[in-house]
Protein backbone atom coordinates (compact mmCIF):
# COMPACT_ATOMS: atom_id res chain seq x y z
CA UNK A 1 0.00 0.00 0.00
CA UNK A 2 1.45 3.28 -0.77
CA UNK A 3 2.41 5.51 2.18
CA UNK A 4 -0.15 8.68 1.11
CA UNK A 5 -3.06 5.68 1.24
CA UNK A 6 -1.58 4.42 4.64
CA UNK A 7 -1.39 8.00 6.55
CA UNK A 8 -5.09 8.64 4.94
CA UNK A 9 -5.92 5.40 6.36
CA UNK A 10 -4.54 6.82 9.73
CA UNK A 11 -5.77 9.96 9.51
CA UNK A 12 -9.18 8.59 9.01
CA UNK A 13 -9.14 6.05 12.09
CA UNK A 14 -8.35 9.42 14.16
CA UNK A 15 -11.31 11.34 12.77
CA UNK A 16 -13.89 8.29 13.38
CA UNK A 17 -12.35 7.66 17.19
CA UNK A 18 -13.22 11.48 17.33
CA UNK A 19 -16.69 11.40 15.91
CA UNK A 20 -17.36 8.92 18.25
CA UNK A 21 -16.00 10.69 21.42
CA UNK A 22 -17.69 13.24 20.96
CA UNK A 23 -20.94 12.19 19.80
CA UNK A 24 -20.85 10.05 23.02
CA UNK A 25 -19.72 12.84 25.13
CA UNK A 26 -22.15 15.25 23.43
CA UNK A 27 -25.26 12.57 24.08
CA UNK A 28 -23.82 12.44 28.07
CA UNK A 29 -23.56 15.82 28.31
CA UNK A 30 -27.16 16.31 27.57
CA UNK A 31 -28.48 13.64 29.09
CA UNK A 32 -26.95 15.43 32.19
CA UNK A 33 -27.85 19.36 31.50
CA UNK A 34 -29.87 19.11 28.11
CA UNK A 35 -28.99 21.50 25.86
CA UNK A 36 -28.29 21.78 22.16
CA UNK A 37 -26.80 18.70 20.70
CA UNK A 38 -24.28 20.49 18.21
CA UNK A 39 -22.71 23.22 20.49
CA UNK A 40 -22.24 20.37 22.67
CA UNK A 41 -20.64 17.86 20.08
CA UNK A 42 -18.66 20.75 19.02
CA UNK A 43 -17.05 21.47 22.25
CA UNK A 44 -15.90 17.70 22.51
CA UNK A 45 -14.50 18.13 19.40
CA UNK A 46 -12.22 21.22 20.54
CA UNK A 47 -11.67 19.06 23.23
CA UNK A 48 -10.65 15.91 21.44
CA UNK A 49 -8.42 17.86 19.18
CA UNK A 50 -6.87 19.52 22.06
CA UNK A 51 -6.00 16.16 23.57
CA UNK A 52 -4.67 15.35 19.81
CA UNK A 53 -2.61 17.91 19.53
CA UNK A 54 -1.01 17.70 23.07
CA UNK A 55 0.20 14.14 22.51
CA UNK A 56 2.98 12.50 20.53
CA UNK A 57 1.78 11.18 17.19
CA UNK A 58 2.66 7.47 18.44
CA UNK A 59 1.02 7.70 21.80
CA UNK A 60 -2.51 6.41 21.54
CA UNK A 61 -0.86 3.21 19.57
CA UNK A 62 1.90 2.50 22.23
CA UNK A 63 -0.82 2.97 24.72
CA UNK A 64 -3.73 0.70 23.23
CA UNK A 65 -0.82 -1.99 22.12
CA UNK A 66 0.95 -2.05 25.99
CA UNK A 67 -0.96 -4.69 27.87
CA UNK A 68 0.35 -6.93 24.64
CA UNK A 69 3.85 -5.73 25.10
CA UNK A 70 3.62 -6.68 28.54
CA UNK A 71 2.31 -10.12 27.83
CA UNK A 72 5.36 -10.45 25.40
CA UNK A 73 7.88 -9.47 27.94
CA UNK A 74 8.73 -6.34 25.41
CA UNK A 75 9.15 -2.66 26.60
CA UNK A 76 7.38 0.49 25.44
CA UNK A 77 9.58 0.81 23.28
CA UNK A 78 9.02 -2.30 21.33
CA UNK A 79 7.34 -0.86 18.34
CA UNK A 80 10.83 1.00 17.58
CA UNK A 81 12.91 -2.04 18.00
CA UNK A 82 10.94 -4.37 15.84
CA UNK A 83 11.68 -5.16 12.22
CA UNK A 84 8.81 -3.10 10.29
CA UNK A 85 9.72 -0.29 12.62
CA UNK A 86 10.54 1.29 8.98
CA UNK A 87 6.55 1.68 8.35
CA UNK A 88 5.46 5.13 8.04
CA UNK A 89 3.66 6.36 10.52
CA UNK A 90 2.52 9.82 11.19
CA UNK A 91 4.27 12.32 12.69
CA UNK A 92 3.48 14.84 15.66
CA UNK A 93 3.25 17.43 12.93
CA UNK A 94 0.96 15.12 10.94
CA UNK A 95 -1.59 14.63 13.83
CA UNK A 96 -1.26 18.81 14.33
CA UNK A 97 -2.09 19.61 10.96
CA UNK A 98 -4.00 16.97 9.43
CA UNK A 99 -6.19 15.58 12.56
CA UNK A 100 -5.91 18.37 15.99
CA UNK A 101 -6.11 21.76 13.35
CA UNK A 102 -9.20 20.08 11.56
CA UNK A 103 -11.33 19.10 14.80
CA UNK A 104 -10.66 22.12 16.69
CA UNK A 105 -11.73 24.32 12.98
CA UNK A 106 -15.30 22.24 12.71
CA UNK A 107 -15.57 22.48 16.48
CA UNK A 108 -15.19 25.73 17.00
CA UNK A 109 -17.70 26.45 14.09
CA UNK A 110 -20.37 24.39 15.94
CA UNK A 111 -19.79 26.10 18.96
Amino acid sequence: MPVLAQNLMMISKRFVVAAVIATVGGLAWIGLAGGPFGQRFGAILILVGFVMMMAPGSAFTRISMADAYAWLGKGPEAPETEPDSDRPRLTTLGVFLFVSLPLIGVGALLV
